[in-house]
C-alpha cells in the first residue's frame, strides 16, 4: 500500500476530455484549455471540471468562474497583489492562472494552474484561502517519500499565506493569522500530545501529515525570524532545485544562513 501512495502522488498525466451534453445557459469551468466542449491539460497529477451558470472573468494573468459577479472585482484585485507579491520573492508564473468557485463546504483544492475556492472564501475580507491556494503555484517537486509530510506544499503554502497577508493587510492581521496558527496546532497536541516530539521529516511515515498547516508553517515562521531576509534566498533555493527532500531542505538553509537545524 506504501507504495501504492507513492506511486499515486507522484504520478502526472496529459489529459484530452471531451465534454458533451451541456445546456446552453451552463458553462464548463476547468483548469487547463478550454476549446468549445475540448477540454486540454498537461502535467497534472488531478482532473476537476464544474459545469454550472458561470460568469466568466477574463484577465490577463487570471480566469475566474465564479456563480455570482457580487465582490467580485475586489477578489481579483486582492489576487493580483497576492501574485504579484508571491512573484516578487519567488519568480514569475507564465501560464494564465484559473480561479473556480465551488459551493460551500466543498474545501478548497489547487491543481496545477488553478483553484477550487468556496464563495465565501473568495469574498472575505482576508480571502485567506485564495492566498493559500494561489501559493501552492510555487509548490517544489518533492520525492514521493517526502511528499507524504505534506510539509513542502501545505507548510509553505500556509506561510506564504501568512506573508502575503502581512504585506496585503498589515501586521496586525499577520499576528493573527500565526496566533489562530498557534491554536489550533495547541487543539492538535491535546489530542495527540505524541506529535510535540516529532520532526516534520517522520509525520509523513506516522500519518501526521495535517501537522505541516499549524506547526510546519510555524517552523517556517521560527525560521524566518531566526535568518531574517535570508529566508526569501531559502525559499527561492527550495522552489529552483530540481528536487526537494528533507535533507535537501537542512543543506540549503545551512549553506544560506550558517544556521544548523534538525529537521
Amino acid at each position: 500500500m506504501k507504495n501504492l501512495v507513492k506511486s499515486v502522488v507522484s504520478s502526472e498525466f496529459n489529459a484530452e476530455i471531451e465534454i458533451g451534453g451541456v445546456p446552453e445557459d451552463l458553462t464548463i469551468a476547468f483548469g487547463g484549455e478550454i476549446r468549445s466542449n475540448h477540454l486540454i491539460i498537461e502535467g497534472t497529477n488531478r482532473l476537476d471540471i464544474a459545469i454550472a451558470p458561470f460568469h466568466v472573468i477574463e484577465d490577463e494573468q487570471f480566469r475566474l468562474f465564479v456563480l455570482s459577479i457580487k465582490g467580485i472585482k475586489r477578489t481579483l484585485d486582492l489576487l493580483k497583489r497576492a501574485y504579484e507579491f508571491y512573484s516578487s520573492i519567488l519568480g514569475k508564473k507564465t501560464a494564465k492562472y484559473t480561479v473556480i468557485e465551488t459551493p460551500e463546504n466543498y474545501g478548497g483544492q489547487a491543481g496545477k494552474g488553478y483553484a477550487l475556492v468556496s464563495g465565501s472564501s473568495l469574498r472575505r475580507k482576508i480571502p485567506a484561502n485564495l492566498y493559500h491556494e494561489l501559493a501552492h503555484l510555487w509548490n517544489p517537486r518533492v520525492t514521493p517519500e517526502t511528499h507524504l509530510s505534506r510539509f513542502f506544499d501545505e507548510a509553505f503554502a500556509n506561510y506564504l499565506t501568512a506573508l502575503a497577508i502581512r504585506e496585503i493587510h498589515g501586521e496586525e492581521a499577520f499576528n493573527s493569522f500565526i496566533e489562530n496558527l498557534r491554536r489550533n496546532y495547541e487543539a492538535v497536541l491535546k489530542r495527540f500530545p505524541e506529535a510535540e516530539k516529532l520532526k516534520p521529516s517522520e509525520w509523513g511515515k506516522l500519518g501526521f501529515w495535517e501537522l505541516s498547516y499549524t506547526k510546519g508553517a510555524l517552523i517556517l515562521h521560527d525560521l524566518h525570524q531566526k535568518v531574517g531576509e535570508d529566508f526569501y534566498e531559502i525559499l527561492r533555493g527550495i522552489v529552483n532545485s530540481s528536487i526537494i527532500d528533507f535533507h535537501r531542505f537542512k543543506a540549503i538553509v545551512e549553506e544560506v544562513s550558517g544556521l544548523v537545524i534538525d529537521i
